[in-house]
């Protein structure tokens, strides 16, 4: 979403195929859309960038031109099989402006340094806020520097497994090029992979907070989100 406007799928978010691994029909159009919004589990995998594969659609991408300070967004899609567009699991989410070098995102594979512009988290001790949303609406901040970017859009699952492979990981990221007079200079980086690990406090979390096996959490308003802290420009 630019401005208010709601875009076609990925008509300025790179496409993904579904994960290897996951059994499908691949001749079942339905089928093959359900499938690309299997969350990831290997928070250390290549894919957590911008979804599996993303980089391979970024030259049939169109990039959104977005003035510094306007609103954008992100809108869950409707994959059809029967699954409602809107956010199932409990957990914050998040923004992310990633400058590709040269300013030629159509080439950028976002494996450099992120910086965190919008947080989502517990509307109050027992309630997540992006929870049964359709997605999610913010601002660019008015002080971006000018230049081609990866907007990547991220909803996490927490978990207080000490296992692997039960936190989850949603995430998609938009070509924009932002225009407006600059001035800021970002600050907080992270890196996707390479920030997100089990055990690192707000990917792993305390029992209380878990609602994998359906229950109600409480003392959410103790939790802290993994990565560095919203910049704001």
């Amino acid at each position: 979403m630019v401005n208010g406007s709601l875009s076609e799928k990925f008509q300025y978010v790179r496409d993904v195929v579904p994960q290897p691994g996951i059994p499908l029909n691949y001749s079942d159009p339905v089928q093959y859309e359900m499938m690309k919004v299997f969350p990831m589990l290997v928070l250390e995998a290549p894919m957590t960038t911008c979804g599996n594969n993303a980089s391979k659609s970024a030259k049939k991408t169109r990039t959104a031109t977005v003035l510094a300070g306007t609103e954008v967004g992100f809108e869950v899609a409707d994959v059809g099989g029967g699954i409602p567009p809107y956010i199932h699991h409990s957990g914050p989410l998040s923004a992310w402006l990633s400058r590709a070098p040269n300013d030629d995102v159509a080439s950028y594979d976002g494996l450099g340094d992120w910086f965190k512009i919008f947080y989502l988290g517990p509307l109050d001790d027992t309630t997540w806020a992006g929870l049964g949303r359709t997605g999610a609406t913010f601002n660019i901040p008015k002080t971006t520097p000018p230049g081609e970017y990866l907007l990547r859009f991220e909803s996490l699952w927490p978990s207080s497994s000490p296992e692997p492979y039960r936190a989850q990981l949603f995430t998609n990221c938009a070509q924009v090029k932002i225009v407006g007079p600059g001035g800021g200079v970002p600050t907080g980086f992270a890196r996707f992979p390479g920030t997100y690990h089990y055990g690192v406090p707000g990917v792993t979390i305390p029992k209380e907070m878990d609602t994998v096996d359906g229950g109600k959490p409480s003392g959410l308003l103790e939790y802290i989100a993994p990565g560095p802290s919203v910049w704001t420009g």
